[in-house]
């Protein structure tokens, strides 16, 4: 349904192809941080030190890797928003790429949400919890199909202000990934308390 929207509202322009290209970056950092290459060493980790340790171990080091994940992605968010932004007015030759710089820095907050949606996806499963991280990327459609529709209604069909609701789904859907998680990690006693050792031994592994 989301590409069915999405290809009636902007078929294959300019605005279509800008969306892609800039929501390939936050995307590619949830595979490393996310689902990828930290979910493949926290996982196993997580479920060690609940093993050997007790859960309230285990949550003590899943805040911690929680609380750095949030810190180094929020860093690198800002870092790629500032370049981007920045290299605004120098891409005026190219609406194309003008309009993907700024694309980039309204959906690159997504890749802290979806990266931290993952990392609690991640703990679920470790609990025996599958249901709600399975179900958290329909939450990403469902935000995406409701304001592009409501886009439609608002500005020009396909226009680049019309694919800026689309970007703004992009990241409503982030915050509604984590939000889904959080009530399931509640109800098994999980309590986020922020946290950065450096000389941890979980934080190290």
């Amino acid at each position: 349904v989301r590409d069915t929207l999405m290809a009636n509202y902007f078929g294959t322009g300019f605005c279509c192809s800008a969306f892609v290209t800039a929501f390939t970056l936050p995307n590619l950092l949830r595979r490393l941080f996310g689902e990828g290459a930290l979910a493949s060493v926290f996982v196993p980790q997580f479920a060690q030190v609940m093993q050997e340790k007790g859960k309230e171990e285990a949550y003590k080091c899943a805040s911690m890797t929680l609380s750095w994940l949030a810190v180094i992605l929020t860093s690198i968010t800002i870092v790629v928003a500032a370049v981007a932004l920045a290299s605004v007015p120098f891409l005026d030759f190219s609406p194309k790429w003008r309009l993907t710089a700024l694309l980039i820095a309204v959906m690159m907050p997504y890749c802290i949400f979806i990266c931290l949606t993952a990392l609690c996806g991640a703990m679920l499963n470790t609990l025996g919890h599958f249901s709600m991280p399975a179900l958290a990327p329909v939450f990403l459609n469902i935000c995406i199909i409701t304001t592009v529709w409501i886009g439609a209604f608002f500005c020009q069909k396909g226009s680049q202000v019309h694919i800026f609701y689309a970007a703004l789904g992009v990241l409503l859907g982030g915050i509604a990934q984590l939000a889904l998680q959080v009530p399931e990690l509640w109800k098994r006693g999980y309590r986020f308390k922020f946290s950065i050792p450096l000389d941890h031994p979980f934080v190290k592994k």
